[in-house]
């Protein structure tokens, strides 16, 4: 994407507006682009929308047709998978027990998805079965997962992304299960945040030497447009404890960015896909995370962090709900008005660029 061009790009779309991210001269250096985007939420109408009664058969590929060109662009997809695949002999559910087929992760991955976490508090919503099968799927799919484990070497094994001579380290946790317990003596099964665990993990990837850390944290309150004090000082114990940048979910609409000494944050990356309507609650955005090796200092720095809102398009036609995720980065027949210019105001509101204060 490149500093430059992204700048222009922002300048053409936000005339008006200045991004505050600070950056680094880019070089010839080793650099990876990172997208990471918020949570992947299966209400019965998304889930059902993708049946087809012929075939009898689940497909969500046009789910991400209008981000699949973006999400080629990175050298690393991450999402938060807030549903379990539990198949559908235990039968498919929306909130407030989750259960979707397998084939959602399967169009994910067809649309440029590399990474789903799995800590949320939705982890447990079909159990142990559940939460074991899910796992099973991603494997199948080949797609990396953290955030839950079946045995406790899985959950001592970390996840590392290598690509381009640069490593990035991924843990994620959640604040809690919706009070489901954990299975009997298997404690490792969902990583709760818990700081002990957090230094554990990230003492591991220290001793691999890794380039970057990034966090996955479940946390917040619901529908709040701001972080709370909590979010607030999880991402601040989370930093000093030597995450580069914490990447928020839960609240279910999207929170602002912060830079602070030198590591990020986005408290809330807000719905990627989901049922959810109004009050922001259909906004999303892509985070984007452009990385770069300083062979002088020996360190990975990020030069850039940028965004790009989107907009779950709810439509129907001849009877049947139809989902689409529209990148609201340029206009196009399907973006009302309306949609384009909320989505300049989710810019603002990310950077803080202004404060916003309507719904």
């Amino acid at each position: 994407m490149g500093v430059f061009n992204t700048l222009f790009s922002l300048m053409m779309l936000f005339p008006t507006i200045t991004p505050i991210i600070p950056m680094v001269e880019e070089t010839m250096q080793p650099q990876i682009e990172i997208m990471v985007v918020g949570d992947i939420m299966m209400h019965t109408p998304v889930t059902n929308a993708g049946y087809n009664p012929v075939t009898k058969e689940y497909n969500y590929d046009t789910y991400f047709d209008e981000v699949k060109s973006i999400f080629a662009q990175a050298d690393w997809v991450i999402g938060n998978l807030e549903t379990p695949l539990a198949g559908q002999a235990m039968g498919y559910n929306g909130y407030p027990r989750f259960n979707a087929p397998m084939e959602i992760a399967q169009s994910l991955k067809e649309a440029g998805v590399d990474v789903l976490t799995t800590a949320n508090n939705h982890s447990l919503d079909q159990f142990e079965k559940g939460l074991v099968k899910t796992l099973d799927h991603l494997d199948e799919l080949e797609i990396l997962h953290t955030g839950t484990f079946r045995t406790e070497e899985e959950r001592n094994k970390p996840l590392i992304l290598e690509k381009k001579g640069i490593s990035i380290g991924v843990i994620a946790y959640t604040y809690g299960t919706n009070g489901i317990p954990l299975p009997k003596n298997k404690p490792y099964m969902v990583n709760v945040y818990n700081l002990e665990k957090i230094k554990e993990d990230l003492k591991k990837l220290e001793e691999a030497e890794v380039d970057y850390i990034v966090a996955m944290i479940h946390y917040g309150d619901e529908y709040q447009r701001f972080p709370s004090e909590t979010q607030k000082q999880w991402t601040s114990e989370l930093m000093e404890l030597g995450v580069d940048f914490v990447l928020g979910s839960h609240p279910h609409v999207v929170q602002p960015l912060e830079i602070l000494n030198g590591k990020g944050v986005i408290y809330s990356l807000g719905n990627f896909i989901s049922d959810q309507r109004w009050e922001w609650k259909d906004y999303g955005t892509i985070l984007y995370l452009h990385l770069q090796k300083d062979a002088i200092k020996n360190r990975v720095e990020l030069v850039e962090a940028d965004a790009i809102p989107t907009y779950v398009l709810k439509t129907r036609t001849q009877g049947k709900i139809n989902y689409r995720i529209l990148p609201l980065k340029e206009k196009n027949p399907l973006i009302e008005e309306e949609v384009w210019l909320k989505g300049q105001e989710l810019f603002e509101h990310i950077f803080g660029i202004k404060k916003i204060t309507s719904n």
